[in-house]
């Protein structure tokens, strides 16, 4: 089963052989060609060493070729595209998922990251934006455009962006979060500590605030 092979290879890896994890992942796959799950489990441990992440893509595409709008798929091929910085084709796998489920934030999450990899930053704000409309408790996408916009040293649009978000959401933990890092960054440290006090006090099992104000 998926679940046996899984622990098997996971088994391998922990006693530090990853040659066999992929050894044992490999026959199953020959033995069972047709289970797509277990296809991708191989597939992601294909990923993890750059010298067989093309081996890692040819696998992900016989499961796309089987079911083209497989998001498991989809996702883990943009990963390895994104880690090799090849930008068109993560753009081009994040549109698939866009198109696959249009009322997802899926797809236009992953469409920012491969713009802002690529250094179109406003294509990159646009994208997280329409995300943070529809999703606007969205950790991940407030995260990615804050850092958009300090990336072009543009601390006063992330601040924007962060009050819009408290706007819709007032205990939003990851906002105040980013909204003291900014603020840390413009050397206002009283403020930057508010905001990571309010953070804390909005999610106190999350450890970042935290660490951030003990920084």
């Amino acid at each position: 089963s998926v679940q046996v092979a899984d622990m098997l290879a996971r088994a391998q890896i922990a006693a530090g052989h990853p040659g066999l994890a992929r050894d044992q992942l490999q026959h199953a796959v020959d033995l069972q060609p047709q289970n797509d799950k277990l296809r991708l489990e191989y597939a992601r441990l294909l990923a993890a060493d750059t010298h067989t992440r093309d081996q890692a893509l040819q696998q992900i595409q016989t499961v796309l070729k089987r079911v083209p709008k497989d998001l498991d798929a989809l996702q883990l091929q943009f990963d390895i595209q994104m880690a090799a910085q090849d930008w068109r084709a993560a753009s081009a796998t994040a549109r698939t998922v866009k198109q696959a489920v249009p009322g997802a934030v899926q797809g236009g999450y992953m469409l920012g990251l491969a713009d802002q990899g690529a250094k179109r930053y406003d294509a990159a704000a646009a994208e997280f934006q329409a995300v943070l409309d529809k999703a606007p408790d969205a950790a991940a996408p407030l995260s990615a455009l804050g850092k958009n916009y300090l990336i072009q040293h543009r601390a006063k649009e992330a601040l924007k962006a962060v009050a819009a978000v408290l706007q819709r959401s007032p205990h939003n933990s990851v906002a105040y979060n980013l909204r003291g890092e900014v603020l840390l960054l413009q050397k206002d440290t009283a403020g930057a500590g508010r905001a990571f006090e309010q953070a804390s006090k909005e999610n106190p099992a999350w450890v970042v605030p935290y660490r951030n104000r003990a920084a």
